[in-house]
Order: structure tokens, then sequence, then C-alpha cells
């Protein structure tokens, strides 16, 4: 006996490969696509150039994203010291992915 349901199953992607658009394509990039040894540009240290930095744990943390993220610091480019600490992931402003800095969106 056929089964008439089969045209009505959905292939299933499972939740560790679901499809999501390239960066690129859209021309920004989600906080949660940030990984761990990204390049970031963030506006942490009060001054008005922003000042880069090196991801250190990624932003994401069961189902959610974190508010805050490890990071190590460049502060000698504003004349401050280079540190690793704690910024809001709100303060990330773009990343650097594919030879080109992408804009973050917050969700």
């Amino acid at each position: 006996m056929i089964s008439r349901c089969n045209k009505f199953v959905k292939s299933y992607t499972g939740p560790g490969r679901q499809l999501r658009a390239s960066a690129n394509n859209k021309g920004y990039m989600n906080i949660k696509e940030i990984k761990k040894g990204d390049k970031i540009l963030h506006s942490h240290m009060g001054s008005q150039p922003p000042v880069s930095g090196i991801v250190m744990e990624s932003p994401i943390v069961g189902r959610g994203v974190r508010s805050t993220l490890l990071v190590d610091v460049k502060g000698s480019e504003v004349g401050l010291f280079d540190e690793i600490g704690s910024i809001y992931t709100k303060e990330v402003l773009k990343v650097f992915r594919d030879d080109n800095w992408l804009p973050v969106e917050h969700v």
C-alpha cells in the first residue's frame, strides 16, 4: 500500500543545519553570526573614532544572545591601554569578514 501523505512531508533540516542567507548578500551581519576570533569595531571606549578588538567568546548562549561580550580591546589606537574586558553587544558597530567591514544588526 502506498501512503498518500508522502507528498506533504517537508524536508527536515535539523537544528544544526538551518538555512541562513549569507552576510554578503544582505550587506550587514546579525549579532548572532559573530564568532570567536572575529575582528570588530566598537564604541565602548567613549572615543569618537571606533576602536578595534578581537572577540574572545561567542555571543550565543542557549537560544539567545549574551548582553555582554568578552573582547581583547585595542585601546592603544586612541591613547589608552590594550586589555581584555567585557563590552555590551549593542556597542559592536562592524565586523571584519571576507576582507570588508560589515555593519552589525542588533535583534
